[in-house]
């Protein structure tokens, strides 16, 4: 009887050891919960801090504001750095190379993982372009030469992210405002003394045998009409560019040494046409006015600008594309300047049906034409004196003369005699005469008219 009682007497103890046991560990583990809050993962991912799409490699800091432990880390290929267990609290955010100003972060208590972007509390502006960092890889800094860019992108609605029907680009942009916000901006700001680049597209040659290569292709299919600041400058009205490039460098002080060029054109490879500069104007409809390359050089009467040189447009052949045979032309106003410079080519040729020439301005500056020159000048002819007569027309004239025995002097517009006849002519004859120029004429029953042409 007293084993039995004594056996129960253990059991019982047991039991409550065990509670007691149990009730401890529950407060332990109480305590440990009130001294341990909830800790979240912090994610910074650069891309949401800036616009720059070469995010890898930047060092990102998380500094509590209230002393402890930094937290740093240098972003990945994706632009991303995770940090692990971050205490809940404020702290300041810097991630370098991008420009960014310190940001401060409110840390909450929290198990999930938390991005960066969200828990600014500091004034800032997130920026208004790209949301996905894995982005960089395809974009690699607006190169398409990069052999990983196979997937197209767009920033519609301001977000850069991956279109479903890579067809057609790499790379596509697109601004449904209805503002003047342009759809892509590439800006430089120019330093120092070397080469100032802005934007480069370049095609390589590869191994194609492709029918055609466009390096660059722009097309505006846009309707024009309107009060457009960019149209109606240059030419009539309203206008759409395909591409629309200007010099803009300005001084108050004059004009500088150098040269500006709203555009220029090269053509040096090895194929057997080539273009400096090409312009085509083809019509969708009958009546419209089309132009392939037009020219405009224009004075600013309004400004009091109307000193200088003006020209339309230039035509020059050289012998060589660099040093004097091709650099420094003298200019002087007119609306076509031609220069075949030191190569003897013709100054000009006017031609039919792809090849028969009808109108031509040798080296030496004689115009030809198949044709012949046609007077459009609605002078009245006068009567000459038996005399003679001076060309008082101000243009090249025709007198038209008879008599018996007639001798003609035939005097230039400086006075020069430079034809005599050898023998006296009877009947009807005709001298061309220059501007101010004379014919001395002396014979019997002379009479005449003369005319310009």
């Amino acid at each position: 009887m007293t084993k039995n009682i004594s056996q129960k007497q253990t059991k019982e103890t047991k039991s409550g050891l065990y509670l007691s046991l149990f009730v401890l560990f529950v407060a332990f583990c109480s305590i440990l919960y009130a001294a341990d809050p909830k800790i979240p993962n912090v994610i910074v991912t650069v891309s949401d801090f800036t616009l720059n799409y070469a995010p890898d490699g930047k060092t990102v800091s998380l500094m509590p504001s209230s002393g402890g432990s930094t937290f740093s880390g240098t972003s990945d290929s994706d632009g991303i750095v995770n940090f692990l267990r971050v205490t809940p609290g404020q702290y300041t955010l810097t991630i370098s190379g991008i420009g960014l100003d310190p940001l401060t972060l409110q840390v909450p208590n929290s198990t999930n993982d938390l991005s960066a972007s969200n828990l600014v509390i500091s004034a800032w502006t997130p920026p208004s372009g790209a949301r996905y960092a894995g982005a960089t890889a395809n974009l690699q800094a607006w190169s398409l030469l990069h052999p990983s860019a196979v997937r197209v992108w767009t920033n519609a609605d301001g977000v850069i992210e991956p279109l479903d029907d890579p067809t057609t680009a790499k790379f596509h942009f697109s601004n449904y405002a209805n503002d003047s916000s342009w759809a892509a901006e590439f800006l430089h700001d120019a330093t120092g003394t070397a080469e100032a680049l802005g934007t480069r597209v370049r095609l390589s040659e590869g191994t194609g045998t492709n029918t055609s290569a466009i390096a660059f292709d722009v097309a505006n299919d846009a309707n024009g009409g309107g009060d457009d600041a960019f149209g109606g400058v240059v030419f009539d009205g309203t206008a759409n560019y395909g591409t629309d490039s200007r010099v803009g460098y300005y001084t108050d002080s004059g004009p500088v040494a150098g040269e500006g060029a709203g555009v220029s054109g090269t053509g040096q490879s090895s194929f057997a046409l080539q273009y400096g500069l090409s312009g085509l104007a083809a019509p969708n409809h009958n009546s419209q006015t089309n132009i392939g390359v037009a020219g405009l050089g224009a004075m600013s009467t309004q400004q009091g600008l109307t000193s200088g040189v003006f020209i339309g447009l230039v035509g020059q052949l050289a012998s060589d594309y660099y040093g004097s045979s091709a650099t420094n032309l003298n200019y002087e106003s007119a609306a076509l300047l031609l220069d075949n410079r030191n190569t003897g080519l013709p100054l000009m040729t006017a031609r039919t049906n792809n090849g028969t020439t009808v109108f031509s301005v040798a080296a030496s500056g004689l115009a030809s034409s198949v044709a012949g020159f046609k007077s459009t000048d609605t002078t009245a002819a006068v009567n000459i004196a038996t005399t003679g007569w001076t060309n008082t027309f101000g243009k090249n004239a025709v007198v038209y003369y008879d008599g018996t025995a007639v001798t003609a002097i035939v005097k230039n517009n400086a006075g020069t005699a430079v034809y005599t006849n050898a023998a006296a002519l009877t009947g009807m004859s005709s001298i061309l005469l220059q501007p101010s120029g004379a014919v001395i004429l002396s014979g019997t029953g002379v009479k005449g008219r003369a005319t310009p042409f």
